[in-house]
């Protein structure tokens, strides 16, 4: 726990307690169960849903991708959150939605807009959660579940963020984070890029 105080202690030529000397044993982040348990179907480490009527990708990953970098004001935030939370009432027991829900929904609307899909195309958004909490240093990966860019695109930007506060709730949960972890162990390569 008091990794910094203790690495501190040793950079002054003081010595550590037996209690204070790091743990490195990893094997705390593999499962000992036999057969694997895995109870989740992991879409975060699978390809997108190809584009309709093509049977590969290759075209679409020849394809020069662009980045920009968002800065939206305090007021333009406001807004999308607004915009988010139309739809919620203050008798609802539901929390109304973050900042980072209403923002990803509003990327999410943007991306399908931007790439021009057809109104059936299936879509999905990914994204990494906090568990520190539950696991020390780490991030998880998670995925929203797969919905038409139709929807996305046509229906409030609730139906978004509430796909999303869906997807941080799943990808949150120890009990599926363990299940990613096994995922991984059987896996001889994980492909860390989106596609």
């Amino acid at each position: 726990m008091n990794w910094g105080a203790h690495q501190h202690k040793l950079t002054r030529g003081d010595s550590l307690h037996p209690d204070e000397l790091p743990f490195f044993d990893r094997t705390v982040f593999t499962t000992s169960r036999l057969p694997p348990s895995r109870r989740f179907d992991h879409l975060e480490f699978k390809p997108p849903p190809l584009i309709l009527g093509r049977t590969y990708n290759t075209e679409e990953r020849k394809k020069k991708t662009k980045f920009a970098l968002l800065k939206p004001t305090t007021e333009q935030v406001q807004k999308l959150k607004q915009n988010a939370n139309i739809d919620h009432s203050c008798e609802s027991e539901e929390k109304p939605y973050s900042r980072f829900e209403a923002i990803g929904a509003y990327i999410w609307q943007c991306a399908c807009k931007a790439h021009g899909l057809d109104k059936d195309q299936p879509t999905r958004a990914r994204m990494v959660v906090n568990v520190r909490s539950k696991f020390g240093n780490a991030l998880a990966r998670t995925v929203t579940t797969t919905c038409s860019a139709g929807e996305i695109t046509s229906k409030p930007l609730s139906y978004g963020a509430q796909r999303i506060r869906e997807a941080v709730k799943i990808g949150s949960n120890e009990e599926y984070i363990r299940s990613q972890m096994e995922f991984i162990a059987q896996q001889e390569t994980i492909r860390c890029d989106s596609d």
